[in-house]
């Protein structure tokens, strides 16, 4: 059954928890046969994984898309596959989600991500929250709170969570860079997918924490690390108690004891973004939600 965005998005404000739209069987791994849709943002789309696809569109490029991917991984690594949908995007917000997302200042855009998918769609995977808060902009300042701006970073980061835990758009100014940031709450997120995609099983996973085991120096990244995996879960738990297509992906306690500073990484400490061992992580992880980990 398929309902207005605006009637999805009011079932979830009021906390109704009846299942207005019927879930289909559960996905067992993404096979050969499924119609997949892959959204996101870098971490989805695989950022300083090359090599990238062997032909790969301008869009492909400007997104920093890999075939190491893990999105690329569930779908048995038929990257140009007719039934895989790989839209997700490196700098992506919540707005690329459902509007078109600038890429470069030459002009160059990302149709919306949304665009991908339709009724036919049966399985959609989603990680997207840590560019609307300012998480890579909180991991510079720490780094070098000197940089200009970062005595605003505590403001940015809670301007960002309030905007994703509401159900409506939020836009407002950056205190860090000066910029205007439009952010669309997770909950009309995932009313949008469930819109769009009202026949697919819909896996929305967290962040690792990158910094877990490194010291007390970098207790303020962890925190706000956390406190955005919090916010993806209680969003997400709270969309499938309406819709239980809906399912979150626990990608976090999968990368216990990967983090930067342990012995064996699965987060490059250059880029801050899972490593190949990482994107099999991911991928596990989304398997076992689909009831197929390995």
């Amino acid at each position: 059954m398929k309902r207005p965005i605006l009637s999805i998005v009011s079932a979830l404000a009021v906390g109704l928890a009846t299942a207005l739209v019927p879930a289909s069987a559960q996905a067992g791994g993404v096979p050969a046969a499924t119609d997949y849709a892959a959204l996101g943002d870098s971490y989805a789309a695989g950022y300083g994984r090359a090599p990238r696809f062997e032909v790969p569109g301008p869009v492909d490029q400007l997104c920093a898309r890999s075939d190491k991917a893990y999105p690329v991984r569930l779908d048995g690594n038929r990257a140009d596959s007719p039934t895989f949908d790989f839209a997700a995007c490196s700098g992506a917000l919540t707005t690329a989600i459902v509007a078109p997302q600038p890429l470069d200042t030459a002009g160059d855009w990302a149709p919306a991500q949304d665009t991908r998918l339709g009724s036919g769609t049966d399985v959609v995977t989603l990680t997207v929250g840590g560019n609307d808060i300012g998480f890579g902009d909180a991991g510079r300042c720490l780094k070098d709170p000197t940089t200009p701006g970062c005595e605003f970073i505590g403001a940015r980061v809670l301007l960002g969570l309030q905007a994703l835990a509401k159900t409506t758009p939020t836009t407002f100014t950056d205190p860090v860079s000066g910029a205007s940031v439009t952010v669309v709450g997770l909950p009309s997120v995932l009313a949008d997918i469930v819109a769009h995609a009202p026949n697919a099983q819909v896996y929305v996973s967290d962040y690792p924490v990158l910094l877990a085991s490194c010291g007390s120096s970098d207790a303020a990244l962890n925190q706000v690390n956390m406190q955005l995996n919090s916010l993806i879960r209680q969003v997400t738990l709270q969309v499938a108690a309406v819709y239980p297509q809906v399912h979150f992906v626990d990608v976090a306690g999968a990368f216990a004891g990967h983090d930067v500073c342990s012995s064996e990484p699965w987060i490059s400490s250059t880029t801050l973004h899972p490593t190949i061992a990482g994107q099999v992580a991911y991928a596990n992880a989304f398997r076992a939600a689909m009831g197929s980990g390995d």
